[in-house]
């Protein structure tokens, strides 16, 4: 099925390394070394980080992955990538991590209309259990395409017109949602949004850690998102700067 290859530099092994990796590629917002670590303590597995994909296509042919996680800002240069005569990620299994339901229904329907490669999806802004199962299947290589997707099938101009709004084609958009936060939310979101602790946040407005977690359960609740991963998604979605850089 699909596979995928990446390693991060600025990450350790571990010393239960095992022989199979796994790779993100995307912001250490999202994939930090608190979701590293959490990956290989429940699999048992190498997980590494690359800020982008280049560097992490050249580091397979060295050093073959098992599965490569690709962030939803990649999926542009991924296409161009696997447009090119040339192995894509080695044989690693390959999903794009997504925290935007249409974002990740137009790729799947590019790349299925190009490439017969199958790819998988990771879901971001879903309970972390759920996560770990889908991260569970994908390194089993089975491809389950996640509910929110299932209308993503190509259809023609004409089926797409008389096709009825999904629930997330329906929701707020991203700058209606951050309009309900008040300036202080905005200000820990943005924080959070930086890789910022919660501790830091506290120290860079002075105001107290319980204070900033009453603020981030606030924001949360507000923008009707699971955790501070998928608010911070939603942040990225209203800046358009989900690229890390």
């Amino acid at each position: 099925m699909y596979r995928s290859s990446n390693l991060s530099l600025e990450d350790e092994k571990g010393e239960n390394a095992g022989e199979t990796d796994i790779a993100f590629v995307g912001s250490p917002v999202f994939y930090g070394p608190q979701v590293l670590k959490q990956v290989r303590a429940e699999f048992g597995l190498r997980a590494f980080r690359f800020d982008s994909l280049a560097p992490a296509n050249e580091t397979c042919r060295h050093s073959p992955l098992h599965l490569a996680v690709v962030d939803q800002a990649f999926g542009d240069e991924l296409l161009e990538l696997a447009s090119k005569d040339q192995p894509v990620l080695g044989n690693a299994t390959i999903a794009l991590a997504y925290r935007t339901p249409t974002v990740a229904r137009e790729f799947m329907q590019r790349w299925t209309a190009r490439f017969e490669r199958p790819v998988g999806f990771l879901p971001m802004n879903v309970p972390i259990e759920v996560w770990l199962s889908f991260m569970r299947l994908l390194l089993h290589c089975q491809l389950v395409l996640p509910d929110e997707l299932v209308s993503a099938a190509p259809q023609t101009p004409a089926k797409r017109q008389a096709s009825p709004a999904t629930e997330s084609d329906t929701r707020p958009t991203a700058t209606a949602s951050m309009k309900q936060l008040t300036s202080r939310e905005q200000q820990v979101l943005e924080l959070i949004a930086r890789g910022e602790s919660n501790k830091r946040i506290a120290a860079e407005l002075n105001i107290t850690v319980h204070t900033v977690k009453l603020h981030v359960h606030n924001l949360v609740q507000k923008l009707a998102v699971p955790n501070r991963t998928a608010a911070v998604g939603l942040y990225f979605e209203h800046t358009q700067d989900g690229r890390p850089g």
